[in-house]
């Protein structure tokens, strides 16, 4: 009869300290998304002979309200026109308050190496992009695709 006892305040105990973990838990609970930008270029030799070259850069993250880190790898791919990606990663802040991601890339119709930047914050407080902008040495015009930039969309 006494181990009955025991067992049954055990469980009591134990319910009662299960109820705070979990609701800790559902408090810090993490969030899945996806974010990316969609960036052209208008590019070419001469004004009157321009094509259009394109590239995504994104990522799988998670974010809690004071943490943000990439799932898997950051991607960046070109879909399309002619862009050549030299370096697609994590440029700093995984598992900080600010996850940085970029790509550096170039144009077989455009002299230089050009670059675009992502930081994606914790608490689901939206993303930045930002880098190269500028006309001159074989490009014309730059550009986001339609309706992107994406910021931490659930995944």
């Amino acid at each position: 009869m006494r181990k009955s006892k025991s067992a049954v305040a055990a469980a009591a105990v134990a319910a009662g300290m299960l109820a705070p973990l979990l609701a800790v838990g559902t408090a810090n609970a993490n969030t899945y998304t996806i974010s990316y930008i969609d960036r052209c270029a208008r590019v070419g030799p001469n004004s009157g002979n321009l094509q259009t070259d394109c590239f995504q850069l994104g990522a799988h993250s998670t974010y809690s309200q004071s943490q943000v880190w990439v799932n898997g790898s950051v991607f960046c791919h070109p879909y399309r026109g002619s862009v050549t990606i030299t370096w697609c990663g994590v440029g700093g802040g995984n598992g900080t308050g600010a996850l940085n991601i970029g790509d550096n890339f170039t144009f077989p119709h455009a002299t230089g190496s050009y670059y675009e930047r992502m930081d994606m914050f914790a608490g689901g407080a939206g993303c930045e992009t930002w880098g190269s902008n500028s006309a001159g040495n074989g490009i014309y015009q730059w550009g986001n695709d339609q309706g992107t930039p994406v910021c931490e969309s659930p995944a």
